[in-house]
């Protein structure tokens, strides 16, 4: 009955060791749910912000392409404004306002 005895306390005391052992695991487990979840966050946070730069960029070609249209219109607009003058007019001395009212 003694070593039986023995032999229980051997097991008792190995299957701690092993719940000790599948405790540390689960922690450890956790801790890495943990920072795989604030990667993820983190991916996350970049991609809206990719998203945000690239609507930027599509906002930022629509308004040049309207700049350049509007710019065309306008250097044609000034092109039929002719000025009777032998020298030169300074941009100071020529209001357009002016011209145009």
């Amino acid at each position: 009955m003694n070593e039986t005895g023995g032999a229980l306390e051997t097991i008792i005391g190995r299957v701690s060791e092993v719940t000790d052992s599948v405790s540390s695991i689960a922690t450890g487990a956790t801790e890495q749910s943990l920072a795989l979840r604030k990667v993820g966050d983190g991916i996350n946070a970049m991609d809206g912000m990719t998203q945000q730069n690239a609507a930027m960029v599509e906002e930022t070609n629509a308004a040049t392409t309207n700049l350049r249209s509007e710019a065309r219109h306008l250097a044609t607009s000034f092109a039929e404004f002719k000025i009777d003058a032998k020298e030169p007019v300074e941009s100071d001395e020529f209001d357009l306002r002016l011209a145009v009212g």
